[in-house]
């Protein structure tokens, strides 16, 4: 799981009208347990995405976390591969800001 993620090829994603500015709390579970992550949205992008707890290994989470928020923060988008090697990480970090996307589009936020 090398640090290396090409992102000239990955193509910028615009604002979503639909995501109201603020930060939101994502929680998932994976195979390790709960994945929670604090989601700031400005101006209908992802501002920041940071780790508030989980129970995956540390080094190996926050290597797939600074890769995936590497991604979606150019694409805007939580429409991205997994980090190979490392799927659990990858899914519950992925479904952790669906959860908090979800919570942005929601009228009854």
């Amino acid at each position: 799981m090398g640090d290396s993620v090409t992102t000239a090829a990955i193509p910028r994603g615009g604002p979503n009208p639909a995501w109201r500015d603020g930060t939101y709390t994502g929680h998932a579970v994976n195979q390790r347990g709960p994945v929670e992550l604090e989601v700031m949205i400005e101006n209908g992008k992802f501002h920041h995405i940071k780790a508030l707890s989980h129970n995956d290994t540390t080094l190996i989470f926050d290597k797939v976390l600074r890769k995936l928020t590497r991604v979606m923060l150019i694409k805007n988008s939580t429409e991205v591969d997994g980090v190979s090697s490392a799927t659990v990480s990858s899914r519950g970090i992925i479904d952790a800001v669906n959860n908090a996307v979800e919570q942005a589009a929601s009228p009854a936020h």
